[in-house]
């Protein structure tokens, strides 16, 4: 499973988040005929880490995520904004564990060995009347390594 699965997977499951992304979350961008909220989530960086003691693929990597919150007037606004950004911090923020996708056969895990957010900022675009709540999160977690 890839780590973008493994938080798909995380954030549809929590309760929280669902009450909070009416829209739905989406990889990548969030479609022009969602309902609001809701949010986009898509990498912006990855780094894999080497082991020191002997040269190769340590097997874990650092990723780092940028979620957009997103709501317009009409559905709450700042708000409803904030209050989906807060969501996702509770559902990520200090997480570590397995991730299953049941959805496969046989089911899919990753482990992730911590979620860290970074930093987050509000912005709001006039022409949509959309307010966003952007934050990063770096991931650690497992990844497949390369075969020799």
């Amino acid at each position: 499973m890839l780590i973008q699965e493994a938080l798909y997977i995380r954030l549809t499951e929590d309760a929280g988040v669902s009450a909070a992304a009416i829209g739905g979350v989406w990889a990548g961008v969030i479609k022009q005929t969602v309902t609001y909220p809701a949010v986009a989530y898509r990498r912006v960086s990855h780094e894999t880490a080497e082991r020191l003691q002997s040269r190769g693929h340590s097997g874990i990597a650092l990723h780092r995520f940028r979620f957009f919150s997103t709501c317009n007037l009409a559905a709450g606004g700042y708000d409803s904004a904030k209050a989906l950004d807060e969501a996702i911090r509770l559902s990520l923020h200090g997480f570590a564990g397995v991730v299953t996708d049941d959805s496969v056969s046989p089911p899919a895990t990753l482990y992730v060995n911590g979620i860290f957010q970074q930093s987050s900022f509000d912005m709001y675009d006039d022409p949509t009347q959309t307010y966003q709540v952007i934050s990063d999160y770096d991931v650690w977690a497992e990844e497949v390594q390369p075969t020799p």
